[in-house]
């Protein structure tokens, strides 16, 4: 049981795929899938995921609400993608900076929404990028948030990828952003209604 003086928190799970996974057959690949989604499903209904998606590219980000970072790795332990060594994860608490979690109505619609990771740097240079990109896209910002310990951030927008690109393509002090496709519900991140 939580005690009062615990604080829950947001962590920020990122599944990077893993290069050097085992080869598998395309039966087990499936299974393994199927039981990812499963357990998401699982953990969502449980209140600790409570945003999940994969990116186009590949791999994909998990939002948890939680106690505890050490929590938080038990949990994706329960993963079986995440236990068959198919994923890298890297998990960071963050303070959103603009924007929330939505809570979710089902049925949802999935849709593809603009991901922005900043690499790692001091806090007060990640707050300026976010500032310059959300001001640029202001109507089109869902979310900006800053990991702990200058770890980067990200920024998630409504807007065309290569557009997007483009633009951050001109700012030299710029250039180590990723910039990906994230498929999630419609809702999951929004600007204003937090869970």
């Amino acid at each position: 049981m939580v005690s009062a003086q615990q604080i829950q928190s947001y962590y920020f799970v990122f599944l990077n795929s893993n290069p050097n996974k085992e080869v598998l057959d395309s039966t087990r690949v499936n299974e393994l899938q199927k039981l990812h989604l499963l357990n998401i499903e699982r953990l969502y209904n449980a209140g600790s995921i409570i945003a999940a998606g994969p990116f186009h590219d590949g791999g994909g980000l998990f939002v948890f609400s939680d106690y505890s970072k050490e929590n938080v790795n038990k949990l994706l332990q329960t993963d079986p993608a995440i236990a068959a060594n198919r994923f890298i994860i890297e998990v960071y608490p963050f303070e959103f900076k603009n924007g929330q979690i939505g809570k979710l109505e089902e049925p949802y619609e999935m849709i593809s929404l603009v991901f922005i990771r900043l690499p790692k740097n001091e806090q007060s240079k990640t707050q300026k990028v976010i500032e310059k990109i959300t001001k640029r896209y202001e109507k089109e910002s869902l979310a900006s948030a800053i990991f702990a310990n200058a770890n980067g951030g990200f920024i998630v927008l409504e807007a065309d990828l290569d557009s997007v690109k483009g633009f951050i393509d001109q700012k030299e002090e710029q250039k180590d952003i990723q910039i990906r496709n994230l498929y999630i519900a419609k809702g999951s991140f929004c600007k204003e209604t937090k869970i």
